[in-house]
């Protein structure tokens, strides 16, 4: 070994000298590195990732929703929010579950949760979250029938309210979408979740799922997660003075208050029944002229995105409009996403799952033809949707 080189690392053998200068301080490098000041490194460089990565993980969940003005943050007006109102499922979990995905949304100003429970229910301020953006207020019905409970005039200070399913969630971005799709034609409803009405002369039926992907139509949207002006859902409540406005027609009023698990096919058809001025509804409201192109639409028509309809989805149902890149939910087996490649494993929910009426199917017959009856609503005055599929992507159009 050349001996200038190995003055740096070793002494040449039978060398009494003393060190060489870059050995000492070759030394007191490698004394510095011990295995104790490594571990202690280390440690700080995992440390330094985890919080790299949990700040990397509230940007995502609470920033990239926000709307800002410059580097400011711009507070909405309340003609860009909407006020959620949800039934409270019987275990709180699944509640404070609810609670964490739509509290930090910046589009919804309150969320109103109807408590239709013996016991007492939890303060407002257990639902209080560092990113909360919403109002909490809960809605006292116990005692009340599953109708009168949802259907409670408690006034919104938004003109749109949410109602949606406590096993549904929708992504703060695609909430903002839809309200703003709702504000273009607020006479709409905008959902997640449709259904078609056939007609054999003056009866009307609701088709299934697969009945309604082969024909191509929808012309219903179900409440499970739907947006609409509160004047609609408050004229639903039983205790609206017969000179409002917004009343329903006494009869039909009636018919659904006796039978509440037609309360579902109720609200569409009622909304629908305003949108279209049809006779006896419009005469009521002051409506006239000719029946307009938009009383319901689905978010899926707004954007394109990958459509796989499971068959027997299990709850929660995640709806994320862009894709197929979503966070969550239901599992199935796709065939070719967007980009031509097969999915495999858990492939997650899409914005319109299908979702099962609580009704037989001949209950849900009964009710849609007596409701279409005392609304005066036909075949030749409901809006159709229609359903349109690409090799790539499948969407809604209206």
């Amino acid at each position: 070994v050349d001996n200038a080189m190995s003055s740096i690392f070793i002494q040449k053998e039978g060398d009494n000298s003393k060190p060489t200068l870059s050995y000492r301080w070759f030394s007191r490098i490698q004394a510095m590195c011990s295995w104790r000041v490594l571990k202690v490194v280390a440690a700080i460089t995992v440390a330094s990732l985890v919080l790299l990565a949990y700040y990397l993980y509230l940007d995502k969940r609470y920033i990239v929703d926000e709307v800002y003005e410059g580097t400011k943050l711009r507070e909405l007006t309340l003609k860009e929010k909407v006020t959620i109102r949800v039934v409270a499922p019987r275990n709180l979990d699944d509640l404070t579950k609810f609670m964490l995905e739509y509290s930090i949304c910046q589009p919804v100003h309150e969320i109103q949760i109807v408590w239709l429970h013996e016991q007492n229910h939890p303060d407002e301020s257990h639902f209080k979250y560092q990113h909360t953006h919403s109002k909490v207020r809960f809605i006292d019905t116990y005692g009340f029938s599953p109708y009168d409970s949802l259907y409670q005039d408690v006034k919104a200070d938004t003109q749109s309210i949410l109602l949606v399913d406590a096993d549904v969630f929708i992504p703060c971005k695609d909430l903002a979408f839809a309200q703003s799709v709702w504000r273009s034609s607020q006479n709409s409803l905008v959902g997640a979740f449709p259904r078609h009405l056939q007609w054999d002369k003056d009866k009307a039926s609701v088709s299934g799922w697969s009945t309604l992907i082969s024909q191509g139509q929808y012309s219903l949207m179900l409440p499970a997660a739907v947006l609409l002006r509160s004047e609609y859902l408050q004229s639903m409540s039983t205790s609206v003075v017969a000179s409002d406005k917004w009343t329903l027609p006494a009869q039909f009023r009636e018919y659904v208050n006796n039978n509440a698990q037609c309360a579902d096919l109720a609200l569409p058809l009622w909304a629908i029944a305003a949108a279209t001025h049809s006779s006896q509804v419009g005469k009521a409201l002051g409506f006239e002229g000719k029946i307009p192109t938009e009383s319901i639409k689905s978010l899926g028509e707004m954007k394109v995105g990958a459509f796989f309809p499971p068959t027997t989805p299990p709850p929660p149902i995640w709806i994320d409009l862009p894709g197929l890149d979503v966070v969550g939910g239901v599992e199935l087996s796709a065939p070719k996403a967007v980009s031509g490649e097969a999915k495999t494993g858990a492939q997650r929910g899409n914005a319109l799952a299908p979702r099962k009426l609580p009704l037989r199917p001949e209950q849900a017959d009964k009710c849609v033809t007596e409701l279409t009856r005392l609304l005066e609503l036909s075949k030749s005055n409901i809006p159709v949707g229609v359903y349109k599929s690409t090799v790539a992507s499948t969407h809604w159009v209206w």
